[in-house]
């Protein structure tokens, strides 16, 4: 394989693209594989307009990756012209919306799913639950989304006497799910949760925590603030094709994860070794308070979390799995 097509789903700084897209294109281009990057159009419109620029190109790729967009058959068909392989990539549940939560195979977005699936040659899903959604399919792989281990890494010094931090770094459209937690935590402990997000939090839970505006540019810099990170999210077919994105990025840098017993987070995290998985609200404070009456076992536990992500979900080893798959049709 020389050459790679990857339609993404928005634009570089969009998180989906920036945390499963971009790593895979440097590790390829780092490989010497030449990789071209563009942004696949919502509207058909627009995506009449792309073809046409695509097809008056007589370049033709190895293998081309269509990240989330669900496409059909024809547009398949469109893209074999430019590309031998056609693989498409998913690390949410694509086939249903955050409101409705529908289980796969329900709903008009799921016959899209089944269409897409269908017509290309590779299927890359985030977890094994969104890899039961493309039942029938002879080439699935199950590729997490990686991290950078060598990027996202311990802060120094943390061994050192410091007020014990807890918290959680997300979208404002997750902050609702985190109210319970954060207030429970903050009754138990009186520490404020550091949230980091691109909106303050309601009243609701405002005066339980310090805000900090997300900064690209400083999202290591809050990640390593913390000694815990928590990721209270509910159970559901939407949130269980979450990929753990968040708890790879506290683990890495050595924050020991408390999440909800939920999804890809099992798979994750071992319970009691290099994290702890919430079944009820009353367990978030017991375990915050769990780690910080024992400096030692935080230590331990945090080193186990760092040790976990190097070995299972580092991008190195995650570019090798994915572009293999691409390779091996």
């Amino acid at each position: 394989m020389q050459s790679i097509l990857w339609l993404c789903q928005g634009h570089s700084s969009l998180p989906s693209v920036r945390f499963r897209v971009n790593p895979f294109v440097e590790e390829a281009r780092r490989r010497g594989v030449e990789v071209d990057v563009a942004v696949y159009p919502a509207s058909a419109f627009k995506r009449l307009i792309f073809y046409f620029d695509l097809l008056s190109k007589s370049k033709k790729y190895d293998v081309c990756v269509v990240q989330k967009r669900l496409v059909g058959s024809f547009e398949v068909a469109l893209l074999r012209k430019s590309a031998r392989v056609v693989a498409y990539d998913y690390d949410d549940a694509v086939w249903t919306y955050q409101q409705e939560a529908l289980p796969p195979g329900q709903g008009f977005r799921s016959r899209r799913l089944n269409s897409t699936v269908a017509s290309v040659d590779v299927v890359i899903a985030g977890n094994e639950y969104l890899a039961s959604a493309a039942p029938g399919h002879d080439c699935v792989v199950t590729i997490p989304t990686p991290i950078d281990t060598s990027v996202y890494v311990p802060r120094t010094g943390h061994e050192g006497d410091h007020s014990l931090c807890v918290g959680w770094m997300g979208t404002s459209g997750y902050l609702s799910g985190i109210k319970d937690a954060v207030r429970l935590i903050h009754a138990s402990t009186r520490k404020k949760i550091l949230v980091v997000s691109n909106k303050m939090p309601d009243q609701y839970i405002l005066e339980c925590v310090d805000y900090v505006e997300w900064a690209g540019d400083r999202e290591l810099e809050y990640i390593q603030r913390m000694d815990i990170g928590i990721m209270p999210i509910d159970d559901d077919p939407y949130t269980r094709g979450k990929c753990g994105f968040k708890i790879l990025q506290y683990m890495s840098c050595g924050v020991v994860p408390i999440a909800s017993d939920v999804g890809f987070n099992r798979e994750i995290i071992k319970h009691g070794v290099n994290g702890f998985l919430v079944s009820r609200n009353d367990e978030w404070p017991l375990y915050v308070k769990k780690l910080s009456d024992s400096r030692s076992l935080l230590m331990e536990m945090s080193q186990r979390a760092r040790q976990d992500v190097v070995e299972r979900f580092d991008l190195r080893i995650a570019a090798t799995r994915y572009l293999d798959a691409l390779n091996s049709r």
